[in-house]
């Protein structure tokens, strides 16, 4: 089963500085070639927080060098890219029914509905995703992608 990578645990490796670096690396470490794999929702919130000045300050990349960035990591041959499965819609209907409204409820539950059709398991510093009943979820501060 593949470890689809939340936006939380890209970011960290894509970024020095970042407070979860350490434990993202560990974890990816542990990774086979082919384990992790990357949405385009993922993949745009690693670029958005890159650009973003208010997140990176004086380090804030410009376009290029954050999509350079990326394609660096992408590169890994532990790393696949997953197009969005079909059945994605009936699965987040699912998801969202059972939800309150959240900030990142849609977002959220997007990937949860990702990883659930495509067969993945999502990985995340988020234990938010919990309250996705079914998700196979691995909460990163709990262990190496196993």
């Amino acid at each position: 089963m593949k470890f689809l990578a939340d936006v939380n645990v890209i970011f960290p490796l894509l970024v020095s500085r970042h407070q979860h670096r350490d434990k993202a690396l560990e974890c990816f470490g542990s990774a086979a070639v082919g384990d992790v794999a990357l949405s385009r929702l993922t993949r745009l919130g690693a670029l958005r927080l890159l650009c973003n000045p208010q997140v990176m300050g004086p380090d804030v990349s410009q376009p290029k060098s954050a999509l350079e960035a990326l394609q660096m990591l992408e590169a890994d041959e532990r790393i696949v890219l997953l197009h969005e499965p079909d059945g994605l819609d009936e699965a987040l209907k699912k998801f969202v029914a059972s939800c309150a409204t959240t900030p990142n409820l849609w977002t959220d539950a997007y990937l949860a509905s990702f990883a659930s059709v495509a067969g993945s398991r999502l990985v995340s510093f988020d234990r938010g995703f919990s309250k996705f009943r079914g998700l196979h979820f691995l909460l990163l501060e709990s262990g190496p992608f196993a």
